[in-house]
């Protein structure tokens, strides 16, 4: 009976909590309710309404998180093109479209320089961290050039 009692309690000893301190333990968890991307921050230099020049150099289409980036078209047609044609015309239906005016910085996390005439900002919580897992792959897929900002 006593070597039982004894067993048991050798058994037990080591059993409980773990020692505070102890890294083995990953008690993180897939929670995304303190996930930034819950509620994303826009760039503090995003544009907020439309501002569309019959004539321009240059057109920015912001698209805000979770959508997650911007659209620099570089040919002074898309400015005339937005302003008889609506912002549709130019494939930014759904963005804040500007004239003379670039894609925001403030958070941006990368760009891509595609050839021709346009140019794509990246922001946290962007739509191709899923779709392409990351602006960087989704930048190789349309042949482009990316740079982490």
């Amino acid at each position: 009976m006593f070597r039982v009692f004894l067993l048991a309690s050798l058994m037990t000893i080591g059993c409980g909590d773990e020692p505070e301190g102890d890294s083995s333990v990953d008690d993180t968890s897939d929670d995304a309710s303190g996930d930034a991307c819950d509620d994303p921050t826009p760039p503090a230099d995003a544009p907020s309404a439309d501002n569309i020049a019959e004539t321009g150099a240059m057109v920015s289409c912001y698209y805000a998180p979770p959508e997650g980036y911007c659209v620099e078209l570089n040919d002074p047609n898309n400015a005339a093109m937005a302003y008889s044609d609506g912002k549709g015309a130019i494939g930014c239906a759904d963005a804040v479209v500007v004239t003379d005016a670039p894609c925001p910085t403030d958070t941006a996390i990368g760009r891509c320089t595609l050839p021709g005439t346009e140019l794509r900002v990246y922001y946290p919580c962007n739509k191709y961290d899923e779709l392409y897992d990351g602006p960087e792959a989704s930048c190789d897929t349309m042949g482009g050039s990316y740079e982490a900002l």
